[in-house]
């Protein structure tokens, strides 16, 4: 029983197994079309066939039930399809595995492997995803340019050069980009052309954009060079400049241009406006009417500092009459100023050394007022023309600023439309606060007095903080504030030609506009004196370009000016002949205090009396002649003091020519007079009478040694007056002993109008000076005494008196006729006399000349054996009866003048200087003078 159970359920299960299992073999494969990706194709896909027992039976089916469900589907994902393959052929871009369902990571255009999934790179790049770029493909190479690769074939980098003399444009260096492109583009070489040296430009700095770094380096073409100037100057001409292919630069270099702070009118003068150390151009605007109105003018090409600067302008004709803008600079130490008369302006001329300035040519075109509207980089706003300087300046020098702009400071008007123009202006420009020239009561601006300063301190300014709403308000005066500056529009308006001066007068310039005479100028002229004005003295520009009247004439009067009094003389001036004013007194000593006279008619240049018969024109008749002026026909008459004589003309007249005729009168001394009634007929001498030799001087020296003052100074020698400053005496009275050593002069005195030897009897006569110099003559020998002459300068001029008079020099008549053997000269001193003491006063001593052989002979004869010399003289008697003694050296002997019939002359032939050394009154032995003769060129050197 039990195995009976066993063997059916053996059997179930065995049948159970084998219609449960396929089994390979007995059946034939199946094959499905399966649609591969999205392409449409199908791939035919073989299915193995299995067999199974069913029901008792054998049959087949599909070894797996559900492969057509489960193989189809998984070739949807493939891109390309094979039969047979157990999955995908290829796969889609980005996926990779058996059947595509791996998303591939690579990059840059790279693709997975089907299987593994790694990544195949395209060229050019390379990593693990082909993340990598190994290079960029070369772009095309510019002609001329050197170009180095890295690598070579598929750069990452190239680097770009230019031959020499070539310059690159562009970047040097580009790289390659992840996208594959570059990230720049290859230059180009530009052949390099050198443009000539820039200058340095005074007060600036230059930015140099280009391969150079100083404009003192070459520049090529390409380069840019950049100017700005320093604190407080403009720059005038083209702030930047660029080298050309052409090697030129696009304009000149701009200068650095100081405009002056200061006022400038026709007076000013060139040192107070330039500084010493001034290397740059400085621009001052002339007011009109400087050539028209006096002022000095030094120089020609280069003009001395203290020169009128806008009337040298004028000068130099850089502007006219109607004024205008001129530029000044120093020019250094300079002499040879030459004067010249050019463009009616007269310049002087001044030899010495001294600092100079000259005018200089400037391109400030954009500063220049045009013709018509404003100027280069000048705003236009309407009517008016408005310029921003690029410095603050305090009130005053920023109103100077403009003004030698040619312009003015900001002027607020009336009219709402002003007011709008300067604020928009000074918005657009970033200004808040500008100064102002001046304010018209009527002005609709609004002053803040919340924002006033002290009264006195204070300059209005104008605020645009409200741009709506500007307001005036004033600042301290010395704050610094922008400086606006505005002008006018010109417009093409009617002018006239500038007249120039009128010679002999000057003129006032009423009205002009831009350094030009416009319709309605005006021109006022004036006459300086000794002219009258002919002809219209006011001229009107009119509107067909022509003044409203001829130029008029300043016609000279001619006159004669005050004639020179002479120095110890009168004058008196009488007027013509017929008509003028009456007698006129004498004038002593000095110039005459003139009263104006008025002319009954002008002068001409003939006449010379006033006959009161022409009938003239009123301005003439009129003309009134200032202090110092005579007219023609006056007459000068001379008389001199007493003690001079008159030297010269005693009546002169006025010509036609301007000119007194004659030569002018002079009073010299009288010399060689003298009042004294007696007849001279020292040693054996007579005592003279008071001011008898009024020529005699006394020579004292102050004794060191003597306690007593009365007996100070010792009367040593005698001398002779020559001239109110000097006197004549002996060398050897001014020398030491047996020397040329000269002795000081302030141990010396000189005493005039004396008379007694004594000082303490001398009167208020007696005149005593002190010596100022002593001039010993060169050749002088102490030994022989030959040549013993000396002149004495006076610290003061002596008066002349009848007691103080000067005696005659010789002449060569006089020596000759004089110094001959027996004539009778008379000598004077206080020497010794008879009785050996010294003359108590002034003696007196006839001595006949001997002849010069015969003294020396008998100087041999005694055993004196001595040498006259013909600078030398004798005189003497023979038994000695008088003689020159000691005390009398220096002093003279004259000679009575017999060519002079109306009056007594005496000649100073000879001066005392040695006598026998035996002692005085020797006979046969002849005292010794100087021949004064012989030494009158020397003389005429100092007197």
């Amino acid at each position: 029983m039990i195995s009976s159970i066993i063997r059916a359920a053996v059997f179930t299960a065995l049948i159970h197994f084998i219609y449960s299992v396929d089994i390979k073999g007995f059946c034939h494969n199946e094959s499905h079309d399966c649609p591969c990706g999205s392409t449409g194709t199908t791939v035919n896909v073989k299915v193995d066939g299995c067999s199974y027992v069913r029901r008792f039976e054998f049959r087949c089916r599909p070894c797996d039930r559900d492969s057509y469900d489960k193989v189809c589907p998984n070739y949807a994902h493939c891109q390309t399809c094979a039969p047979g393959l157990n999955g995908c052929e290829t796969c889609p871009p980005g996926k990779y595995g058996v059947w595509c369902t791996l998303d591939c990571r690579c990059q840059n255009g790279g693709v997975c492997d089907k299987d593994t999934g790694n990544c195949r790179c395209l060229p050019g790049f390379s990593g693990a995803l082909c993340e990598i770029r190994d290079g960029c493909p070369p772009p095309a190479h510019p002609q001329g340019v050197l170009a180095t690769m890295a690598p070579p074939n598929l750069p990452k980098i190239i680097h770009y050069n230019c031959p020499t003399g070539f310059k690159r444009i562009g970047e040097g260096t580009i790289n390659c980009q992840n996208d594959g492109s570059w990230n720049g583009v290859p230059p180009y070489c530009e052949r390099q052309v050198p443009c000539p040296p820039l200058p340095d430009v005074a007060r600036s700095v230059a930015q140099v954009h280009g391969a150079a770094t100083s404009v003192r380096e070459i520049q090529y073409n390409g380069t840019t060079v950049t100017y700005s100037c320093a604190d407080g100057y403009e720059v005038v001409g083209a702030k930047s400049l660029e080298c050309t292919h052409e090697g030129a630069w696009t304009a000149s270099p701009p200068s650095c241009l100081k405009v002056s702070e200061t006022e400038v009118t026709c007076s000013t003068k060139a040192n107070e406006i330039l500084s010493d150390d001034s290397d740059t151009a400085v621009r001052v605007h002339c007011p009109p009417g400087c050539g028209l109105v006096p002022g000095s003018v030094i120089g020609s090409y280069q003009y001395h500092v203290l020169s009128s600067i806008c009337r040298a302008a004028v000068h130099a004709g850089r502007v006219n009459n109607a004024g205008g803008a001129v530029h000044v600079r120093a020019a250094g130490a300079y002499a040879d100023f030459v004067s010249s008369t050019a463009h009616g302006v007269s310049s002087a001329n001044f030899s010495s050394l001294g600092a100079s300035f000259r005018f200089v040519t400037v391109d400030d075109s954009q500063w220049r007022i045009p013709d018509e509207g404003c100027p280069p980089k000048w705003t236009d706003s309407g009517s008016f023309c408005f310029y921003s300087a690029g410095k603050s300046r305090s009130q005053a020098p920023a109103r100077n600023f403009c003004r030698n702009l040619g312009s003015q400071a900001i002027a607020l008007r009336g009219d709402n439309a002003t007011k709008a123009l300067v604020a928009e202006f000074l918005v657009a420009n970033g200004i808040g606060e500008t100064w102002l020239s001046e304010l018209q009561v009527q002005s609709p601006f609004l002053l803040n007095p919340a924002t006033s300063g002290t009264p006195g301190d204070s300059c209005m300014a104008l605020s645009v903080a409200n741009p709506s709403q500007p307001e005036v308000i004033t600042r301290p005066c010395g704050l610094a504030l922008p400086v606006t500056c505005f002008a006018l529009k010109t417009l093409k308006l009617v002018q006239c030609e500038d007249p120039g001066p009128v010679k002999g007068g000057s003129a006032l310039v009423e009205k002009t506009a831009h350094g030009r005479f416009l319709e309605g100028s005006r021109i006022s002229y004036y006459c300086k004196e000794l002219h009258y004005l002919s002809g219209e003295g006011r001229l009107t520009c009119t509107a067909n370009g022509t003044w409203s009247a001829q130029k008029p004439r300043c016609i000279p009067v001619v006159t004669c000016g005050e004639p020179e009094v002479p120095s110890h003389g009168t004058i008196r001036v009488l007027p013509p002949i017929r008509g003028g004013d009456p007698r006129r007194g004498p004038v002593r000593g000095h110039a005459r205090a003139s009263v104006p006279i008025r002319l009954q008619r002008p002068l001409s240049l003939s006449s010379t009396v006033y006959d009161g018969n022409d009938t003239t024109a009123a301005e003439e008749a009129n003309l009134v002649l200032p202090p110092g002026h005579h007219r023609v026909g006056s007459r000068a008459e001379y008389a001199c003091l007493p003690q001079y004589e008159m030297a010269g003309s005693t009546v002169r007249r006025c010509l036609s020519s301007g000119q007194w005729s004659g030569l002018p009168a002079t009073c010299i001394p009288v010399c060689g007079r003298s009042d004294s009634p007696r007849s001279p007929l020292i040693y054996n001498g007579n005592a003279s009478d008071v001011g008898q030799w009024p020529w005699q001087a006394a020579l004292s020296v102050r004794n060191p040694v003597s306690n007593d003052s009365a007996a100070e100074w010792v009367l040593n020698c005698g001398g002779s007056l020559l001239s109110e400053t000097w006197v004549v005496t002996a060398a050897h009275c001014v020398t030491y002993e047996a020397s040329r050593v000269v002795i000081p002069r302030d141990i010396l005195r000189i005493a005039l109008g004396k008379h007694f030897r004594s000082d303490s009897k001398d009167d208020a006569n007696v005149q005593v000076r002190q010596v100022a110099e002593i001039h010993v003559n060169f050749d002088y020998d102490p030994s022989t005494y030959d040549n013993d002459i000396a002149l004495l300068q006076l610290d003061e001029a002596v008066e002349l008196t009848p007691r103080v008079r000067p005696v005659c020099l010789p002449t060569d008549r006089s020596a000759r006729v004089h110094l001959q053997e027996g004539k009778l000269g008379v000598a004077t001193g206080w020497g010794l006399t008879e009785s050996g003491d010294y003359a108590d006063v002034l003696s007196e001593a006839v001595l006949p000349v001997v002849a010069n052989e015969k003294c020396q002979e008998a100087y041999e004869r005694a055993g004196v054996p001595l040498t006259v010399s013909e600078a030398m003289f004798c005189a003497g008697h023979a038994n000695a009866t008088s003689d020159a003694c000691s005390g009398d050296s220096g002093g003279p002997m004259v000679f009575l003048d017999d060519a002079v019939t109306t009056e007594r002359r005496w000649i100073l032939e000879g001066v005392v200087s040695w006598g026998s050394p035996s002692g005085c009154a020797v006979a046969n032995q002849y005292g010794g003078f100087t021949r004064v003769f012989a030494f009158l060129p020397w003389i005429k050197q100092f007197v």
